[in-house]
């Protein structure tokens, strides 16, 4: 395994931005956010990138709603990076969770370590050790607010729909 790689979140060059992604999740964010990452610096295994970039692609041909990575590598001990997505119905969120796993099994050969609350499809964690996604239902997103929790954690992508949002409410 190499070195993690260093990449800054003020450069909008940065792989961060997720290549084919860049009109889809973009690294510009409310004042308060940017205010945040000012000068900040995310160490991301380079593997855990290329899955956090296909999470991304099957979230986005799903349609999921507010999609949100957190870089928590260093205030979390296990995990490298959280994805928050929405989902509008208990089918689209199964339909989120199925997408993202499909997508890394056929891209990465990858297979979930465990997957939490399907039957429920409120809230469903996957989880591929390093990286979980957290697919809410709106209600349950709004409750359990992790980008909240989460707060102190560095943005590594944003969904257009959820900039758009931001930038309404300011």
């Amino acid at each position: 395994m190499s070195d993690p790689t260093v990449y800054p979140l003020s450069d909008e060059t940065s792989p961060l931005a997720f290549g084919d992604l860049d009109t889809q999740f973009q690294d510009r964010v409310d004042s308060e956010t940017q205010n945040r990452l000012r000068g900040a610096s995310v160490e991301i295994p380079e593997m855990t990138e290329q899955v956090v970039r296909n999470i991304l692609d099957a979230l986005d041909d799903k349609k999921g709603l507010e999609i949100v990575a957190l870089n928590v590598r260093e205030i979390h001990s296990l995990i490298d990076v959280i994805v928050i997505v929405t989902g509008t119905s208990p089918r689209h969120v199964r339909s989120l969770v199925e997408g993202v796993v499909d997508h890394l099994r056929e891209h990465l050969g990858w297979k979930p370590r465990s997957v939490e609350g399907l039957e429920e499809a409120s809230w469903v964690l996957i989880d591929f050790s390093g990286v979980t996604v957290n697919v809410f239902s709106e209600e349950a997103r709004s409750f359990f607010s992790l980008e909240r929790l989460w707060s102190d954690a560095p943005l590594i992508a944003q969904s257009a729909d959820l900039i758009r949002a931001t930038e309404k409410s300011i």
